[in-house]
């Protein structure tokens, strides 16, 4: 298996992109961290972005921290935290083979307030699980996944969940599947707990090791990256239709100056196009942002990142639309004007992208791994790994 960037893949599920979300004032400057994790009963280090309910609370994971007395790994967190910046703790994993470990990927949630996700690690097999977190802060395991290299089930998920109407679960696994490939798996997971792999990746031509989980379409139909795989193994946009048919959008690495290797996932937008970045390629060598049709199953760069002018490198998370689908925002980990991060905005109409903030100054957050999302006028939120008040990590607000 070869996974030339194992760190997380946020993916924000795209209706959840207008939710109003810390509509706080007096907030005038460029960026202000809204939390500064501090560890011990508190998370830290979060890696995944924030998504957001209908009354305007975040929630996310953080890859550290929780103080479990039970705690067996490195006591990962699901957090909450409300538009006044209060954060609440809702679940602290405790690891070992009854709760999950390593939570990388963002976070979904239902009409009735349960936040469902993923751990990467521990679990029945020490092999990651599908989790449920109720509205009363209970923890129920819809998922154990099997035995690595020994069951048909994919392990070790590293991507958010996908959810329908009917509350079934959709999301990938980066190793696992049939054997002898192991390539990961697109996986349902029902509301009470039954899990059907859709498909199993070969590594070859067909893509594989998805990092990122999918997006769903109102006609079923999944879409989503692998990271490896292809007519060039360095990764494809896929389309898995509501039958189980896989078919391979579009395989990176084809031309010079093209994208490579994706750790996110894709956003869909009215018309039925996708977007995504590459955490590699591009002019620079340092990764892009795409456009790709589905039907026609043409792509284009819409931008090379380059590392100078304080701009952007290697992003890890995918990109968003904003409600009028004018611009793209995303996130950096690396590059802008201290080195250690970026949000940007990508104007679909000329191609201009604007750098909104450079992490790394004092006391600011650094290394946003995770996505971000807007409020409806324009703000945008997400997560650093690191940095802040403790160097643990921040939840922070960006006024363009």
């Amino acid at each position: 298996m070869r996974l030339r960037h194992m760190f997380r893949c946020p993916v924000v599920c795209p209706a959840l992109l207008a939710v109003s979300f810390f509509l706080a004032t007096g907030w005038a400057q460029t960026e202000i961290p809204a939390h500064s994790f501090k560890g011990a009963t508190d998370g830290a280090d979060p890696y995944a972005g924030l998504i957001a309910d209908s009354k305007g609370n975040g929630y996310g994971t953080t890859y550290a921290g929780g103080g479990s007395a039970n705690c067996q790994s490195g006591c990962e967190t699901v957090y909450k935290i409300t538009s006044s910046a209060k954060e609440t703790v809702l679940h602290a994993f405790t690891g070992g083979t009854t709760d999950g470990c390593y939570p990388y990927a963002p976070l979904v949630i239902d009409k009735s307030g349960n936040v469902y996700g993923t751990t990467s690690g521990c679990g029945a097999n020490n092999t990651g699980i599908v989790f449920k977190i109720s509205p009363s802060e209970i923890e129920t395991i819809l998922h154990n996944f099997g035995v690595a290299f020994l069951s048909g089930d994919g392990s070790y998920p590293r991507g958010g969940l996908a959810l329908d109407a009917q509350g079934n679960l959709y999301g990938t696994t980066t190793q696992g599947g049939v054997i002898p490939d192991l390539a990961g798996t697109i996986f349902r997971v029902s509301p009470s707990g039954t899990e059907t792999v859709l498909y199993s990746f070969t590594g070859g031509a067909d893509g594989g090791e998805p990092i990122a989980g999918p997006i769903l379409d109102e006609s079923r139909n999944l879409y989503g990256t692998t990271h490896v795989g292809g007519a060039h193994n360095e990764g494809t946009v896929f389309e898995l239709s509501a039958s189980g048919s896989l078919t391979v959008l579009y395989s990176f690495g084809g031309s010079t100056g093209d994208g490579l290797l994706p750790n996110a996932g894709v956003v869909l937008d009215k018309k039925g196009n996708l977007y995504g970045t590459t955490s590699l390629g591009g002019a620079a060598g340092v990764g892009t942002v795409y456009a790709m049709n589905p039907s026609s199953k043409t792509g284009k760069i819409l931008h090379s990142f380059s590392a100078i002018n304080g701009d952007g490198t290697e992003p890890y998370a995918g990109v968003v639309l904003d409600s009028a689908q004018a611009n793209l925002y995303g996130a950096t980990p690396l590059g802008g004007s201290f080195g250690v991060g970026t949000v940007y905005r990508l104007s679909l109409s000329g191609l201009k992208e604007t750098v909104l903030h450079s992490f790394g100054a004092t006391g600011d957050g650094s290394t946003p791994f995770g996505g971000v999302i807007l409020d409806s006028k324009g703000n945008v939120y997400g997560t650093t790994s690191i940095g802040g008040k403790y160097n643990l990590g921040t939840v922070y607000r960006v006024v363009p």
